[in-house]
């Protein structure tokens, strides 16, 4: 009688562990996934937010010189990475020196 009450107890423990370290495992490999994907200018959203890889083709009046991904506060990658993945793209790639009309400066 004791050895059943242990195993359901052990079992029971073992599936809150698995519930709970499941969605998180999925959710790191997922992100690991689509981060690595890049947007691309000519998607439906990119072409909607005027993104374009290189900035210095940008020109006025919504663009103000300097303005790049790498300053952006929806760009989460350190300033010296060449893409990083951007919160306006679900967290898909861009170009460091790319630009789009969401800009907004880091703070």
């Amino acid at each position: 009688m004791t050895a059943s009450k242990l195993t359901r107890r052990g079992f029971l423990r073992n599936a809150v562990l698995t519930t709970a370290v499941l969605p998180v495992t999925a959710a790191l490999t997922s992100r690991q996934a689509w981060a690595q994907e890049k947007v691309q200018p000519s998607e439906p959203q990119a072409k909607s937010l005027k993104y374009t890889h290189d900035a210095s083709t940008v020109e006025a009046p919504q663009y103000s010189e300097g303005q790049k991904c790498s300053n952006c506060q929806f760009y989460q990658a350190g300033p010296d990475t060449e893409w990083g993945p951007c919160t306006i793209f679900g967290g898909r790639e861009v170009a460091a020196e790319g630009w789009c009309t969401s800009y907004v400066p880091k703070a």
